[in-house]
């Protein structure tokens, strides 16, 4: 893993979230400033850590063929200081779990605060889980 300037962090988030079908289910934030951002070396997967260390953008672009990322994500961010993040109920939540994090709070969906393209025939409407190691 590689640490990229939040500019071209954004760059290629944009660009994997375009190219996925559920690329809604991550948050792309306005500006990574205040962002310890991460990529592979080919830029294809990434993510970042925020001061407090709320793991966030967690990505994986469809051109990547490799397998195990989030293994290789969510641990990198831990030997970062990555301890908590946020994510959907379902397969996230469940993934997340496997890797050590363990639901602290969980808030009923809110169409107004839906993911702009949010798919509701295919993926619902999900509460949101705050996760914390």
């Amino acid at each position: 893993m590689i640490k990229v300037e939040g500019k071209v962090f954004k760059t290629m988030i944009q660009e994997a979230v375009s190219k996925n079908s559920h690329g809604a289910f991550v948050e792309v934030k306005e500006d990574y400033t205040d962002y310890e951002c991460y990529t592979s070396e080919t830029g294809l997967y990434g993510m970042a850590i925020a001061k407090d260390g709320d793991i966030v953008s967690v990505f994986k672009n469809t051109d990547s063929q490799e397998k195990g990322v989030a293994d290789i994500l969510i641990g990198f961010a831990k030997e970062k200081g990555g301890k908590k993040l946020d994510c959907f109920d379902g397969f996230l939540s469940k993934l997340y779990s496997k890797l050590g994090f363990k639901e602290k709070e969980r808030l009923a969906w809110d169409d107004q605060y839906a993911p702009k393209n949010w798919n509701y025939e295919r993926d619902g409407r999900p509460d949101v889980i705050m996760m914390e190691l």
